[in-house]
């Protein structure tokens, strides 16, 4: 499976990937922003683990994973699709013996489906978490640890029935 390091101008487009322990990893940091579209993940261990900053991921896909998504890097956006039948969809860990700088993201518009455990999960989140416009289907986000208190993360989500909302 690919993966990305110390990559300054990327733009991958229609990347599908299946039955893999990690589908892809995503590392790197600084400007300018690096742009992934219409990914497919289906049926890996681990969907996509994103350590890097700066990264815009659009039309998301994963399907069948433990973890959709891992998230410890900073200043990345994840805008439409789907995260469906999942253990975890979306996990985001800053805690500091993990993490370098996984604040100031944003999850818009993407439907979290029939997630097993968690759609979300956040995780020692210090400075600015945006969640807006998605759509869970039980199962909602956990926040966990939060050094700051809930202020720390935004959501205007729409939650749908059997979701228990966010959890503090």
């Amino acid at each position: 499976p690919p993966y990305l390091n110390s990559v300054s101008q990327l733009s991958i487009r229609g990347l599908q990937l299946i039955n893999f322990n990690i589908g892809a990893t995503f590392q790197s940091v600084g400007f300018p922003s690096k742009l992934v579209t219409d990914l497919i993940v289906t049926d890996c261990n681990q969907g996509l683990r994103v350590t890097g900053e700066y990264f815009q991921f659009a039309n998301i896909n994963i399907y069948g994973t433990q973890i959709g998504i891992l998230n410890y890097g900073g200043n990345n956006t994840y805008t439409g699709g789907i995260i469906k039948t999942c253990i975890y969809g979306l996990i985001v860990n800053n805690n500091p013996l993990y993490a370098g700088n996984p604040d100031h993201n944003g999850v818009y518009n993407i439907t979290f489906n029939h997630n097993l455990s968690a759609s979300i999960i956040l995780s020692y989140i210090n400075l600015s978490w945006v969640i807006q416009g998605c759509n869970f289907w039980a199962n909602g986000v956990s926040a966990l640890g939060n050094p700051l208190g809930d202020n720390s993360i935004v959501a205007s989500a729409y939650e749908t029935y059997r979701c228990g909302g966010i959890v503090t």
